[in-house]
C-alpha cells in the first residue's frame, strides 16, 4: 500500500476526512497527478489485483452525504425515494436530525469504501433528483451504527398506521403539507432532471396549487388523495402541455379548433392535453358543459381564481380553472359509477366506456402513499405541538 494525498481532500477537525471533489466528471474524466503528503489523515491508496485503484481509510466506513433540508416532511420524502433506489444495492440510506433552534435534516448513503466508487454512487442518485449537496466522510463503525439507529426512529415514526389526522387540519395547514408533496414530485420528475428549461415548482407555486387542489376537492367532495394521485400520474403537477400530436375526428369544427384535414367523417382537429391535469381540448369542452349545467352548487363559494368563465375561451384557460374542471370531471365520473373510485379514476384516463385499470393502479399507489405520508406529517406535528404546550 502507498499512502497518498489528493489535492481535493480536506481533513475535518472532528476526525472524519471530508472529501469534496469538484464534480464526478472531473474525477473520472480529468485524471491528475496525485501528491503523496497526507501522513496524518490515514488515507491510503492501493491497486487491487484487478488493477482498480482505490483510496480508502482502514478502520473507517465511507459515507456520502446527499443533502440538507429544513423541513422534515420534504426530507423524509427524499429519503424514502433514495431508499427505494438503493434497495437493489443493499447499501443503507440514513436520515439524521441536526438539532438547534431551527433544526435541519441530513440524508446520507453508505458508500463503497473507495472515494471514486462513492463518487459513482452519489452521481447515480443525484441524476435521479436525490440530494442538493455532496460531500463524503470516513466515519467510525460506531458512528455509522448510530446513524442507522437514528434512521430507524424516523422510519418507525413515518410508517405507523393512518389515523386520519390530516383531514382535521385547517385548509391552510393542509396546503402547507400538500405543497411539499407537490414540490417533491415535481422536483424528481425525469423531465425536470433532463431538461434545463423546465423548472420544478417554486415554493409559492406549490403552495398556490396545493390550496387550489384542496379547495376544489372540498367543493366537489372528492377524495383528496386520489385527486392528488391523478395530478401526479398526469403531469407530476407541472404546468406543461402534453400529447401535442393527439388528434380527433369530429363532425364540425368549433371556434378555436386547429383543423388538420377534412374527410368523410368531418374534420380532424388537434386535441392536445393541457396543463397540470392533462385535459384535452375536447374533454375541456365537455367539462365546461357540465359546469354550465350544474345547478346544485354555488360556485361563488370557490375563490374567484377557481371560478370558470361562463364563456369558454379554449385557447386561454387559466391553470387555476383547469384544476376546477379536473375536479368537476372526477365528480362527474364518481357519480356516473355510483361512487366506485376505481372505475372513476380509470375513466379519467380511458373514458367512461373503457376505464384504464393500469392507470387506476398507478393513481391508487400514489393516493395510498400521499394519504399515509400526509397523515403521519400531521400526527408528528400534533405530537410536537402537544409536547411544547405549557
Amino acid at each position: 500500500m502507498y499512502e497518498m494525498s489528493v489535492k481535493r481532500i480536506a481533513v475535518c477537525a472532528g476526525g472524519a476526512a471530508l472529501v469534496a471533489l469538484t464534480s464526478f466528471a472531473a474525477w473520472r474524466l480529468w485524471p491528475r497527478t496525485i501528491d503523496v503528503k497526507v501522513p496524518d489523515s490515514g488515507l491510503v491508496w492501493y491497486v487491487d489485483s484487478g488493477g482498480h485503484q482505490q483510496v480508502t481509510m482502514p478502520g473507517r466506513k465511507l459515507v456520502g452525504f446527499l443533502g440538507h433540508y429544513d423541513n422534515e416532511l420534504f426530507a423524509y420524502l427524499v429519503f424514502d425515494l433514495a431508499q427505494s433506489r438503493q434497495s437493489a444495492t443493499g447499501r443503507d440510506v440514513m436520515l439524521m436530525l441536526n438539532p438547534g433552534d431551527r433544526p435541519t435534516y441530513t440524508i446520507a448513503v453508505q458508500c463503497p469504501d473507495d472515494l471514486a466508487d462513492c463518487a459513482d454512487e452519489i452521481a447515480r442518485l443525484r441524476s435521479r433528483g436525490i440530494g442538493n449537496t455532496t460531500y463524503r466522510a470516513f466515519l467510525t463503525p460506531a458512528s455509522v451504527a448510530h446513524l442507522r439507529e437514528e434512521t430507524q426512529v424516523f422510519i418507525q415514526a413515518w410508517n405507523g398506521p393512518v389515523h386520519d389526522v390530516f383531514r382535521d387540519l385547517s385548509p391552510t395547514q393542509r396546503a402547507a403539507y400538500v405543497s411539499r408533496f407537490l414540490r417533491f414530485k415535481a422536483a424528481t420528475d425525469r423531465r425536470v432532471l433532463g431538461d434545463s428549461t423546465l423548472s420544478p415548482l417554486s415554493h409559492d407555486e406549490a403552495l398556490g396549487l396545493a390550496g387550489d387542489i384542496i379547495a376544489v376537492a372540498d367543493f366537489y367532495d372528492l377524495p383528496l388523495s386520489y385527486f392528488l394521485g391523478i395530478g401526479a400520474m398526469e403531469n407530476n403537477y407541472l404546468n406543461v402541455n402534453g400529447d401535442l400530436r393527439h388528434r380527433v375526428w369530429k363532425r364540425r369544427a368549433d371556434p378555436g379548433d386547429v383543423i388538420v384535414r377534412h374527410g368523410a367523417r368531418g374534420v380532424l382537429v388537434e386535441n392536445p392535453a393541457l396543463g397540470v391535469w392533462q385535459i384535452t381540448r375536447e374533454t375541456l369542452r365537455f367539462a365546461h358543459s357540465l359546469y354550465l349545467q350544474d345547478r346544485s352548487r354555488d360556485y361563488n363559494k370557490l375563490p374567484p381564481r377557481l371560478q370558470p368563465a361562463r364563456k369558454l375561451d379554449i385557447d386561454h384557460v387559466p391553470p387555476e380553472t383547469l384544476t376546477t374542471y379536473a375536479g368537476l370531471l372526477l365528480r362527474y365520473l364518481l357519480d356516473h359509477f355510483h361512487g366506485d373510485v376505481s372505475l372513476a379514476v380509470g375513466a379519467y384516463n380511458g373514458g367512461p366506456g373503457s376505464p384504464n385499470s393500469s392507470y387506476e393502479m398507478g393513481v391508487s399507489r400514489v393516493a395510498d402513499y400521499a394519504r399515509r405520508i400526509l397523515d403521519r406529517a400531521a400526527l408528528i406535528h400534533a405530537a410536537a405541538v402537544e409536547e411544547v404546550a405549557p
